[in-house]
């Protein structure tokens, strides 16, 4: 059995194990490189992004989301005068 270590990336947001005589370089930036000292070894990087929501903010759905309660509540079946609002993705995943 080959002898792992426990690596606890930036005080333990992810924790995974790795063989001992793996090398461990940090960049103060973030991400991490984990690999053994060979020519033909492979190297596992990681880098872990860390997104926050203000509160205040919906999203790009959100004039969408109020639209179609605002509707509901009316009891009416279409929206066609704020279609184009309700559909922010469809222009940028073409």
């Amino acid at each position: 059995m080959i002898p792992l270590k426990t690596i606890n990336y930036r005080g333990g947001i992810v924790r995974f194990r790795v063989p001992s005589s793996w090398l461990e370089e940090y960049k103060p930036e973030g991400g991490g490189t984990f690999y053994e000292d060979a020519s033909d070894a492979g190297i596992l990087r990681l880098n872990v992004l860390g997104f926050e929501k203000r509160a205040k903010d919906e999203g790009p759905l959100g004039n969408c989301a109020r639209y179609v309660r605002k509707v509901a509540r009316r009891g009416q079946r279409q929206a066609t005068s704020r279609r184009r609002r309700c559909r922010p993705f469809q222009q940028n995943n073409r």
